[in-house]
């Protein structure tokens, strides 16, 4: 008899406990019907109620819990409509809250089944209309935290946008899932994992972008070639550059790395390949013209080199194509110097040298005409300064007024 006392008592006051955090989710929700309400009240009863191993399984809860964080928000967020400016931290805090505790209350809905054996909703309904109501706000929300450097939070939001547009509750008439829209803030999200170092993160966003129909997917590729750039992956970085300038041919950025790739290996064949590509799209682009020249005298084609300078400077005569027609036969000149010291033969020797000291003539000859028309601010101008000093060193000696000049310069700037 005194067992059976015992545990009555011990049901009873389970069922006292329970009806109390019943209870405590009702005072948390009825709170949130007062103005100003209580936040902090509000989420002490409905903290209760999360511990509770009954409340703590219903969605009832839950749905409460992320109903004071929809309530927060949505206060914020109207504030717009009186030309006010809403809180950036309360929006977030109301934002994050909401959608943390609306998933757990939509995981634990429908467990109950109705006399159909059908899953029985009790709150999905509400959830959707909250979420759908304040979709939006959490692209303002990860832009306000962006923009206060706070890119952790900003990713959260952005993330927080693309899993609700995802939820299994919306279907195609709900029109929440907005693709262009969609795929604005996985790019806008990878960003912020970017800048948060959440690199595996961002690498599965761009790399989801990189396989859909974003629009602006230069960027996306531009990005994954430097996310594998920073962590030494070669093969994945050129890959993305590849398949970058395979969408974007034009583009000076998947070009112009490539090229640098290939020659920082060593590798100026391939790097030519590239710049032929897009020579082929845009044949006047001096810049590409260049870029091409300076390839050629890599591999000690001179005359090639000289060639492709002298064509595109038949319509378009540049300091800078003049100062690469000189790099071209200073080039030369010193790998005919450099050949000439391997010779026994030493009538062969002079003659070689001879023909070495000629090349360095006609590089200050046209290294002086791209001195006149260049200015000290010129990337290539203490360059070229730098070589002069040496062909004339070569070519008058140390005590020659030109030489003399170059050197004075040199220690000027």
């Amino acid at each position: 008899m005194k067992k059976l006392i015992i545990l009555t008592a011990a049901i009873l006051s389970t069922g006292i406990v329970a009806m109390a955090q019943t209870a405590n989710v009702k005072k948390a929700n009825n709170l949130l019907l007062s103005d100003p309400v209580n936040y902090d009240e509000a989420r002490s009863y409905i903290g209760m109620a999360k511990q509770d191993a009954t409340t703590s399984v219903e969605p009832k809860t839950w749905y409460v819990a992320g109903r004071i964080g929809y309530t927060l928000a949505n206060q914020e967020w109207n504030k717009r409509y009186l030309g006010q400016t809403p809180d950036a931290d309360l929006l977030y805090v109301g934002l994050d809250e909401m959608y943390t505790n609306y998933i757990k209350a939509n995981e634990l809905d429908g467990k109950e089944l109705d006399k159909k054996g059908n899953p029985k909703y009790t709150q999905r309904k509400a959830i959707k209309n909250d979420f759908k109501e304040m979709h939006n706000a959490y692209i303002d929300a990860g832009a306000a935290q962006f923009d206060a450097r706070n890119f952790d939070k900003a990713y959260n939001m952005f993330v927080n946008y693309i899993k609700i547009a995802d939820l299994p509750i919306f279907d195609a008439k709900d029109k929440i899932k907005v693709d262009s829209t969609y795929n604005q803030m996985k790019y806008y999200a990878s960003i912020a994992a970017l800048r948060s170092e959440k690199n595996d993160e961002a690498l599965a966003l761009l790399t989801e972008l990189s396989q859909s129909d974003y629009n602006e997917k230069q960027s996306v590729y531009e990005l994954l070639a430097s996310v594998y750039q920073n962590q030494n992956d070669t093969t994945k970085y050129v890959k993305a550059l590849q398949e970058g300038l395979e969408s974007y041919p034009q583009s000076k950025f998947f070009i112009g790395s490539l090229v640098n790739y290939y020659v920082s290996t060593g590798k100026y064949n391939e790097a030519l390949s590239y710049v032929d590509k897009v020579i082929a799209t845009d044949p006047k682009n001096i810049e590409y013209i260049n870029v091409k020249a300076e390839l050629l005298n890599q591999l000690k084609d001179f005359a090639g080199a000289k060639k492709v300078l002298e064509d595109a400077m038949a319509e378009n005569r540049t300091a800078t194509g003049v100062f690469l027609l000189g790099k071209c036969w200073a080039t030369e000149g010193s790998a005919t110097q450099d050949a000439a010291q391997e010779l026994t033969d030493n009538n062969k020797y002079n003659e070689e040298m001879a023909k070495a000291k000629e090349c360095y003539k006609s590089a200050l000859k046209y290294f002086v005409e791209a001195k006149a028309g260049m200015t000290k601010e010129d990337a290539n101008y203490e360059q070229m300064l730098q070589i002069m000093k040496a062909l004339y060193l070569q070519v008058e000696g140390a005590s020659s007024e030109n030489y003399q000049a170059v050197d004075a310069e040199l220690k000027a700037l």
